[in-house]
């Protein structure tokens, strides 16, 4: 796992962007001749070794896919050492428990869930997508690489030309401990990074290629002054080790490391173990550490490379053996209770082409595709004639469009529209308005004596509209809303302190220039002469942070 969130701790903010590489020739990659391309294999190929494990017929057929991924990614097999985890270490107890706990908790999941299974095949209830995916999801998260098994696989990837170091106990520390200048390690566990010696680390990605991060752009990224403060803030955040101050994570944890500086009182580089001695000593250290935490297991394991091998009683491998067997039943029984559903599934589809055969005696007669006549079609054949002689012409179709234009076609009028009539005014309208054309057709009343043939109808309800002038719409006035009184201005001894701050921003409006930050400015009027430029914003920054300091010294005692 590594430091938790280290990687997008770094990214995050603009600190630092990776560079993907995809190097065909790695000793053109390597510093040297004699430089190595050092491998932590479960940090970086533990998904395709789980893949492989899984999911092939035997191990031998997993070795070889994990040797392919492996030459598919270093293409090299002489400028690589490939380094493997030995034995568990008392001081990763605590994530060896948490993770032996969540395996046994996924082992449960999966019996249940193949046990639900294996009832409604037997029932022949119907089975859905996710009761397979329940299982083997639980499966998965249940997966344990056992020692045996990657024993075996360490004496294949050595009979075929790899250098394999198999390690006492993590591989971290022995990386750590044999890596020299020029060396590139490639892992995707962020704790390797913390070490002082790793300055080149490749994370590979899942699409090919590694994403490059060196410590010194790191470094200038972070504001960092040394590695040791890197290695501190390894030490002191969430890692396989140990946990964090409780509510202090990467970036509250960097910022009070980059504050205590990477220089003593005597112009020296500090050691991890002051920088952290300094963090616990720190303010608001103080007021979170609750358990007292010391990190010292972490100091012994990054700078010191100290780690214990467990014994077989810490752990409980009895009980670790013990997962593993019921794993393997569980296993069995989905195979078992998969082939009765198999079964149950070709003869239910028996049954079902036995039914349909037997509904007709002749099956029915179906043109084939080519028979099948288009008449949209714009160059077609007709289908052949069929005779009594066993030759037969196709008669060719003449090229030309099936449709034809018709004129337009005058429809009578609907039957609900036929009791209405256009007439022309009998008397014109006295009015205002222009006066209306009389050829102009316009609408009258329902003629109400006769009806849609022509016969005569009862009368009706529907009353006839009088020929009268239009008038025209009075446009209605718009009242203005009456002005509210305005209120007298406030005295200045009666405000209070947010209003006497509006009315200075009313009255004096703050107005910022384009002038640039002090940083800027520093730098561009000392181009010649950098180091006093730098001594100058270095100065400022301690002179803005003892003020800050001065001031939260003084709302605390105010506080008080």
């Amino acid at each position: 796992m590594g430091c938790l969130s280290f990687w997008r701790f770094v990214a995050a903010k603009k600190r630092y962007k990776p560079v993907l590489r995809k190097p065909r020739n790695l000793r053109q990659a390597l510093g040297g001749p004699n430089n190595k391309l050092r491998v932590d294999m479960q940090g970086s190929y533990y998904s395709s070794i789980h893949y492989a494990y899984s999911n092939c017929r035997d191990t031998e057929a997993a070795h070889a896919q994990v040797m392919k991924i492996l030459e598919k990614g270093i293409m090299d097999r002489t400028a690589a050492v490939l380094y493997f985890d030995g034995q568990q270490c008392v001081e990763k107890l605590e994530t060896h428990q948490k993770r032996q706990n969540a395996r046994a908790k996924a082992i449960d999941f999966a019996a249940a869930h193949v046990e639900a299974f294996m009832v409604r095949v037997t029932d022949g209830a119907h089975i859905r997508k996710h009761h397979f995916a329940n299982v083997r999801k639980q499966l998965s998260k249940a997966f344990r690489w056992d020692v045996e098994t990657r024993n075996s696989l360490v004496l294949f990837l050595r009979s075929h030309g790899w250098t394999v170091i198999q390690c006492e106990t993590e591989a971290d520390v022995r990386i750590a401990s044999d890596i020299v200048e020029g060396d590139i390690v490639i892992s995707g566990d962020s704790d390797l990074f913390v070490y002082e010696r790793v300055t080149v680390i490749w994370r590979p990605q899942r699409g090919g290629g590694f994403l490059e991060y060196r410590k010194d752009a790191v470094l200038s990224g972070l504001g960092l002054g040394s590695a040791a403060q890197l290695t501190a803030l390894g030490v002191v955040s969430t890692n396989d080790y140990n946990r964090s101050v409780y509510g202090l994570g990467c970036e509250t944890n960097h910022k009070i490391i980059k504050a205590l500086g990477a220089k003593g009182s005597d112009n020296e580089d500090k050691d991890v173990q002051t920088l952290v001695n300094e963090y616990l000593a720190h303010d608001h250290v103080v007021f979170k550490n609750k358990d007292s935490r010391t990190f010292n297991t972490s100091i012994s394991v990054f700078v010191d490379f100290q780690q214990t091998p467990i014994s077989a009683d810490t752990l409980g491998h009895s009980d670790a053996d013990g997962l593993g067997s019921r794993l393997m039943g569980i296993r069995e029984r989905f195979k078992v209770a998969v082939g009765i559903f198999n079964e149950l599934k070709e003869a239910q589809l028996t049954s079902k082409q036995i039914a349909n055969s037997s509904l007709s005696i002749h099956p029915p007669h179906r043109h084939r595709s080519t028979q099948k006549f288009n008449r949209y079609r714009t160059i077609d054949r007709l289908p052949p004639h069929v005779g009594k002689d066993s030759v037969t012409t196709a008669i060719p179709r003449p090229r030309y469009s099936v449709k034809s234009r018709r004129k337009t076609v005058n429809h009578d009028r609907p039957r609900a529209m036929r009791r209405y009539a256009w007439k022309n005014w009998t008397k014109t309208p006295e009015s205002n308005l222009e006066p209306i054309k009389e050829s102009a057709p316009n609408p009258t009343e329902v003629d109400s004596e006769t009806d849609i043939d022509n016969k005569p109808m009862a009368s009706t309800n529907v009353k006839t509209t009088k020929n009268q002038p239009q008038k025209r719409c009075k446009k209605r006035s718009k009242k203005r809303p009456k002005k509210k009184p305005q209120k007298p201005p406030t005295p200045i001894k009666s405000m209070g302190k947010k209003q006497l701050w509006d009315a200075l921003k009313w009255e004096h409006p703050q107005v910022s220039l384009d002038i640039g930050t002090i940083q800027a400015n520093i730098r561009a009027a000392t181009k010649n002469n950098v180091d006093v430029g730098n001594q100058m914003i270095v100065f400022l920054r301690e002179v803005t942070g003892e003020a800050n300091k001065t001031k939260r010294c003084a709302q605390r005692l105010i506080a008080l």
